[in-house]
Formats: structure tokens, sequence, C-alpha cells
């Protein structure tokens, strides 16, 4: 850094200092994240075709899960989401903790380590219904314990399971991240992850496709829509719904 003569140069220069550092950062994140992947073989397509088989076999369950139609989320648009989060964190001051990340219908388990790369969390848990793309999650799981060490100090765990089931998983001590893919869910779910809004913390952030989520009747908790994005998908565009418990 070269510093000028007057202290606003010299700030100036600072802060393009460390622009340069968070954009090296990311840099170094995605690519993080893309080798990880690469190296498992897994990508959209793959995960599509687990999810589509598996389906093929859930006649009955179907209704009750919603379509469970698969779809990932790009790195890119996973970053944007993520900057809108950063950029509010970046105004509230005294912050003492690290949030987990839940990411309900984490598929192949893809989504749940680019948002993980995005933000320094402590724990991330996935929820996923089906099995093989549980098992898919799993590979993840196991190259990030390698290849994390001595770079990022997230635990990252996947559960087989439902939304519908009881959140005992859910830390309600302090704020957490709530992410969920929600283009496909029905109204069950969605009135599920509305009811378990009353669990979270003030100060949480929930991220949900398609349709944003409204606190029950009867909570003490509001919820604060941040910002409504319109991002690419693996399957197209898609409205994205940042809110906060407030």
């Amino acid at each position: 850094m070269i510093v000028r003569s007057t202290q606003k140069f010299a700030v100036f220069d600072l802060i393009k200092e460390n622009e340069n550092i968070d954009n090296d950062k990311d840099d170094d994140n995605e690519q993080f994240f893309n080798d990880l992947i690469t190296a498992q073989d897994i990508n959209y397509d793959n995960a599509r075709d687990v999810s589509r088989e598996e389906r093929d076999q859930m006649v009955d369950g179907i209704s009750k899960y919603g379509s469970l139609t698969y779809g990932e989320i790009p790195y890119s648009s996973m970053k944007e989401i993520f900057d809108v989060i950063k950029s509010e964190l970046s105004n509230t001051t005294n912050q003492s903790h690290y949030f987990n990340l839940y990411d309900l219908g984490s598929g192949s388990g893809a989504s749940t380590l680019a948002a993980v790369l995005q933000l320094t969390f402590k724990n991330a848990v996935g929820i996923e219904i089906l099995a093989g793309l549980y098992n898919m999650s799993l590979k993840i799981k196991k190259s990030w314990e390698i290849s994390s060490v001595g770079k990022f100090n997230c635990k990252v765990d996947f559960i087989h399971g439902s939304i519908l089931d009881n959140w005992d998983w859910l830390e309600q001590s302090q704020p957490c991240i709530v992410f969920a893919n929600s283009t496909c869910f029905n109204d069950e779910m969605f009135s599920t992850i509305s009811e378990n809004s009353k669990l979270l913390h003030t100060g949480s952030y929930l991220i949900t496709l398609s349709i944003p989520i409204v606190v029950p009747k009867g909570s003490i908790k509001r919820i604060k829509i941040l910002k409504e994005l319109r991002l690419e998908m693996s399957w197209g565009q898609a409205d994205v719904f940042i809110q906060k418990i407030i």
C-alpha cells in the first residue's frame, strides 16, 4: 500500500487494499468450492438424476413433501445472497457470536458448502429427505473435514430426515441463519418453517425462494424483509427473500 501525504488519501488507499484482500479471499473460496465438488464428481446433472430415480419410487410421499424436484443454487447467486447479510451485519454492533447455518432441503450438499464459504460459521447442518442425495452430501462432508483443516473452523454435518419432523437439531440460544431452497415446498412445509420461526433467536436470518415466511399468529417476534432478489438458479431465475427476526 502506498501511503499518501494526507490522511484522506491514506484512508482511501487502506480501503482499496482491504477491498482487494476481500476479493482475493472470495476468489480463493470459490476455487476451493469448485475443486472440492469436482473431486467428488458432484454436479447438478448427477444430483438431478439421483433425485429423479428416487422420486419415481416415492409416489405416496411426494404429496406429503411437495414435488421434491431437484435444484441447486449456483455459487455466484449464493454469494449475492450473503453479500446482503454481510452488508447488514457490518452495520450491527457488538456481534460477539458466530452463526450456525441450517440448510433445509440440502440436496447433494453443494449449496450448503457454497453458503458455508460466505461467512464464518460455527456449525452448518443440512437436512435432506432423499437418501441418494443425502449420501452424496456425506461425500462433501468427508472431503470438507480433510480439505478445510487449517483454512476453516466450521463443522459441517448432514441429517437424513424431513423438516416436518421436530426441530431438536436447532440451536436456540443464539442467532442463526436458516436457508431453504423452497421453490417446490408445499403449504405444509412452509407452514412448518413459519411455525418454527418462533424458535429462532432474535437477530436470526431466514432465506427462502419464491415465497417469504410469515410469522405465525401469537408470536412475540416479527420478521422483516431485508431484500428481495431475482437471481439465476440451476433451473432458471427465482425470487429470493432475505428476512430477519426482530
